[in-house]
């Protein structure tokens, strides 16, 4: 109680006092003041666009976005084919509403009677026997006219066979000691035997080339080509020996 007593005394007299604080409203000042103050190191709200502006730390941890779909409206594949991945190994897609095809069979080529037709040009020329040899022996029996070519007279004789198949066009072109029509006509007559048995069977060739040639003789080749309607074709090569006397003449095959 003296305190208040000194305090009036004091003002009694006039004297000028120092107004003192008081503590709890001190108290009650800060802590308002510390309620409305602002961190100023926090980071900013996150915001709410799909699309966060650039920073200009350039924070790696910042999220970014998703990219936006090409086209949203246009699924990939199909309608109705499974997603790609998902068809089992060593399996193709088959299109909806269609039955999967079992392997084709390839058709098996007859080859026997391929070669022995395609062949037959050897054995046509090979019928009398002798071949070059008789022909050197009756080169002046029956004299005529040839062919100015080697490449000429294969020519010839591979169309009197294959594409006209015409006997005495075949004799016309062989040398005299493989000039037997009697036999010859058989040999074509066995071809087109053979061939019945093929769907539309057409022969075709290389161009002869001549290998070898001297005075007397050259070699001629070519390669003969049988094919059929149903696709299937053979090849065979062959070698004619070709003699000269007044123009060249097919008298062997090699």
């Amino acid at each position: 109680m003296e305190a208040p007593a000194t305090s009036n005394t004091a003002a009694a007299a006039g004297t000028p006092t120092t107004p003192v604080a008081d503590p709890g409203i001190e108290d009650g000042r800060d802590a308002e003041q510390s309620t409305v103050s602002v961190d100023r190191a926090a980071p900013p709200e996150p915001s709410t666009s799909p699309w966060a502006a650039p920073t200009a730390t350039g924070d790696a941890t910042a999220p970014v976005p998703p990219a936006p779909p090409t086209d949203e409206t246009t699924p990939l594949g199909q309608p109705g084919w499974p997603p790609a991945g998902q068809f089992p190994p060593g399996t193709l897609p088959v299109p909806p509403g269609t039955v999967p095809a079992g392997p084709v069979a390839v058709p098996k080529k007859r080859r026997g009677l391929l070669f022995a037709a395609i062949a037959l040009a050897a054995t046509l020329l090979l019928c009398v026997g002798g071949g070059v040899s008789a022909y050197l022996l009756l080169r002046n029996a029956d004299r005529g006219e040839g062919a100015a070519e080697p490449a000429a007279a294969v020519e010839g004789f591979l169309e009197a066979v294959y594409t006209h198949r015409d006997p005495g066009r075949v004799a016309s072109l062989t040398c005299p000691a493989a000039r037997d029509e009697d036999k010859i006509a058989a040999k074509v007559e066995e071809l087109a035997d053979q061939l019945k048995a093929y769907d539309t069977p057409r022969f075709r060739w290389t161009e002869p080339r001549v290998d070898e040639q001297d005075a007397e003789r050259a070699l001629v080749s070519t390669t003969l080509t049988m094919a059929t309607g149903d696709e299937r074709t053979i090849d065979q090569r062959l070698g004619f020996i070709v003699v000269e006397e007044n123009g060249w003449w097919v008298c062997d095959v090699v």
